[in-house]
């Protein structure tokens, strides 16, 4: 999660979490660009339409222009009627992993203290 101007990360299973700063934008990952709603198609990959066309959705095949460490190509899927993004697909050096979204809901008019995070007591956090 994140604020901002923090990201936070929280492991319940090992009761620990951590705190980091959000690189600039000059540092920042293309995956957290896009997150951060800062990322642009055009300049940070090499797009096609991916072989073979589902039914009902369009996959967009996505190569970063610049090596990345969390992903070797990004596929974006997204219904053709009202072009929603309807999950991902990634690759990398694991292999791949698909994301399906299910009841998403965009511009729900969430306010800045949605984003506020304290662990839970008797978390161990580093800074």
């Amino acid at each position: 999660m994140s604020d901002g101007t923090r990201f936070y990360s929280y492991y319940p299973a090992e009761r620990a979490g951590s705190v980091t700063p959000l690189p600039k934008e000059n540092e920042a990952p293309t995956a957290l660009l896009f997150l951060a709603g800062r990322g642009d198609l055009v300049r940070d990959f090499t797009a096609s339409l991916a072989a073979g066309q589902p039914d009902g959705e369009w996959h967009l095949r996505l190569v970063p222009r610049s090596r990345q460490a969390d992903f070797q190509t990004l596929t974006l899927i997204v219904d053709r009627r009202s072009l929603a993004l309807r999950g991902f697909i990634t690759v990398d050096e694991q292999g791949t992993n698909t994301i399906r979204f299910s009841n998403l809901k965009e511009n729900t008019g969430l306010r800045d203290t949605a984003f506020l995070f304290a662990f839970p007591p008797g978390t161990e956090v580093s800074r």
